[in-house]
């Protein structure tokens, strides 16, 4: 148990740093504040991170997925949350361009680098070419389609709406709905890593330190997600780095390298299909949970029920964040990740992401960048869904409608 508790401490230390830098207005450079917050969110994702592992245990699937799955991503949530509510509450300030681009750059990460780096290290690790997805899946991967595809009705209307929160937030109802028609795995999967050394403890003590850790790093999220959303944008101007560039980056970046990191033990522990299918997962959430939360809390800011306005920027980066969600579906449509669908992703995000820092005191230059990545990306989607097309139709049937069957369950015709 020596091994858990150094875990548990090194994350606890980081977070209370963060905290302590935030309450006492500790004097030191913007680097190091920076870099001090962005360990303190790391520390915090990981330990949500184990206290919903061990709670999978003690709760049943449906509420797992929508409580926990909430929980799991609150990282992700703080700093747009935090950019939507200054926006609100200061109409026209820069805080209104702010609020999209921790979930722009959250998503597009998820994808562009998690996605891509299971099929990748999955064919390095074990030399197969292709991770394999659970019949189960395709629930996650239809109402995936169905907010990305509703995200392009943001796009055309140029802000995100109370009513938009109101949509997303029916599919994600759906979406639990359906997990919870699907029959119930008959062997939990085991957890790797500090949730495994958990799981390890009594069962009082599990639950007892699964409640302290996600307490603790709930209210110590609360704590710094104000001091860190700030010292980002002080980073940037010290750094000569756009504003949008350092949240849209650096804060997905500390949020979702938890999530990275176990990932990558899944994939190395020989269980890649368990790793693609939790990024899915979490993506969904992200794609409507994460966006519908932008609009509420620019109302509370606002102090009246509003919707925050899209510049062309923002728009653009929608456009082009969804334009990747689709992509990336229709190559998983026949349920499969090829090492050279992983390749693909990877190249085509690292493309938009170097140009994006070349040209960054170039609007007009990114603008015209993100429009043609993004039309890349939805002609190369027109192409994998005709390729994919009798897989697609047998997906929608199995992600709306039936219960897929579980491999090596199925029943056997008679001789």
């Amino acid at each position: 148990m020596k091994k858990l508790y150094l875990f548990i401490g090194l994350a606890l230390i980081a977070v209370i740093s963060g905290i302590m830098l935030s309450l006492f207005k500790i004097q030191i450079s913007v680097g190091l504040k920076t870099a001090i917050f962005v360990i303190a969110f790391i520390a915090v994702g990981f330990m949500l991170s184990w206290a919903a592992d061990v709670a999978k245990r003690y709760i049943s699937q449906g509420i797992t997925v929508a409580i926990l799955g909430f929980i799991v991503v609150l990282p992700e949530y703080a700093v747009d949350i935090y950019f939507s509510y200054q926006a609100g509450l200061n109409p026209g300030s820069e805080y209104t361009n702010l609020a999209t681009a921790n979930m722009a750059g959250s998503n597009r990460l998820l994808i562009g680098i998690g996605w891509s780096l299971i099929g990748l290290l999955y064919w390095f690790r074990f030399k197969k070419k292709q991770v394999k997805l659970k019949p189960e899946n395709t629930v996650e991967v239809v109402f995936l389609t169905l907010a990305s595809l509703y995200s392009f009705v943001i796009i055309l209307k140029n802000n995100i709406s109370l009513l938009d929160m109101g949509i997303l937030f029916a599919i994600y109802a759906g979406y639990i709905w359906r997990l919870n028609r699907l029959p119930q795995a008959e062997e939990e999967e085991k957890e790797i890593g500090t949730a495994a050394l958990i799981l390890q403890l009594k069962k009082n003590k599990q639950i007892w330190l699964m409640t302290g850790l996600a307490i603790f790093s709930i209210g110590g999220l609360l704590l710094i997600a104000q001091p860190f959303s700030e010292s980002l944008k002080a980073t940037g101007k010290t750094l000569g780095i756009n504003d949008y560039l350092m949240v849209q980056w650096v804060a997905p970046l500390a949020s979702e390298t938890p999530e990275i990191i176990i990932t990558i033990m899944f994939v190395l522990n020989g269980r890649p299909t368990t790793s693609l299918g939790t990024l899915v997962t979490s993506k969904v959430n992200q794609w409507t949970l994460l966006i519908g939360m932008i609009p509420l809390a620019f109302s509370i800011g606002a102090g009246s029920f509003a919707s925050l306005p899209l510049n062309n920027l923002q728009d653009q980066e929608l456009f082009l964040t969804a334009a990747q969600s689709l992509f990336a579906l229709a190559l998983i449509y026949n349920l499969k990740l090829g090492v050279k669908d992983a390749l693909a992703i990877l190249m085509l995000f690292l493309v938009q992401f170097v140009l994006g820092f070349i040209y960054q005191d170039d609007k007009q230059t990114t603008l015209s960048i993100l429009t043609v990545i993004s039309w890349v990306y939805l002609f190369l989607t027109l192409i994998m869904i005709f390729r994919h097309r009798k897989d697609l139709i047998k997906l929608v049937k199995n992600g709306l409608l039936r219960v897929p069957e579980k491999e090596g369950n199925k029943s056997q015709k008679p001789m």
